[in-house]
């Protein structure tokens, strides 16, 4: 399946994307449109970190020679406007994911997430297998009360007032054997899951988020929570902390 690039602009109180990947759905790619040069950036002022699980060193300080193996590393990173997070080609991220808090500026250079090195290897692969759990609300009653407003979902990438960040090059799923729990897909207590979230809360309008070249499968949203975040790629807005819904 083609779609188009990016959400340029995710505002409050506009849903900007929604892109629901069913189970059985054959796999998504998300790729380039024609864009004009001046959103392919490559930032040279940030600092650079490099991911990979291809390396047995046991020194590890984020460099192309010693890299960070485990994704859960940038936790600890204080990622500012014009970083890259770089993933190598031919690795795995098993059960790990990457979630980036009110992170980015509009008015800096933009975050780049994409892969490096071998060019003819297979695509940097984030297998977050229902880990990544972070608790969703929008604030607010919605136009149901048998609409679920809140809970717990599990992204493999979770951009909550992230904005000015460009994601290219990268596999992505979130699959989960939920037959060995007894329940099926659908059932209103599974919790959901998504491959890239989006959340606009309290930062305003967003901008310049650019999701190129994914290769996004096998993520088992839940059909009966459509208000929550999940299925291949899902963009919200809930209501500012500011304001009491």
């Amino acid at each position: 399946m083609n779609l188009g690039k990016k959400a340029k602009k995710l505002c409050s109180g506009i849903l900007a994307a929604v892109l629901l990947l069913q189970p059985l759905a054959q796999p998504m790619m998300l790729q380039a449109a024609e864009v004009p040069d001046s959103t392919e950036t490559t930032t040279t002022s940030g600092k650079t970190y490099y991911f990979s699980t291809l390396k047995t060193e046991s020194t590890e300080d984020g460099t192309q020679e010693n890299p960070y193996k485990s994704l859960d590393k940038i936790k600890e990173l204080d990622i500012q406007p014009g970083d890259q997070i770089l993933l190598e080609r031919g690795s795995e991220f098993n059960d790990q994911y990457i979630h980036l808090m009110e992170k980015g500026d509009s008015a800096g250079e933009p975050i780049i997430i994409e892969p490096y090195g071998d060019e003819t290897a297979d695509r940097p692969k984030i297998n977050t297998n229902g880990k990544g759990v972070w608790e969703q609300d929008y604030g607010a009653r919605l136009d149901s009360t048998a609409h679920k407003r809140n809970g717990d979902v599990s992204s493999a990438i979770l951009l909550k007032d992230t904005e000015n960040i460009e994601i290219r090059g990268l596999e992505i799923t979130n699959w989960v054997e939920v037959e060995a729990d007894g329940k099926a897909y659908n059932d209103v207590n599974l919790i959901d899951r998504t491959g890239v979230a989006g959340m606009a809360q309290n930062k305003g309008t967003l901008e310049h988020i650019v999701l190129d070249d994914l290769y996004i499968h096998d993520i088992k949203g839940n059909i009966v929570n459509k208000h929550m975040l999940n299925g291949g790629i899902y963009f919200i807005c809930a209501l500012p902390d500011s304001v009491t819904g």
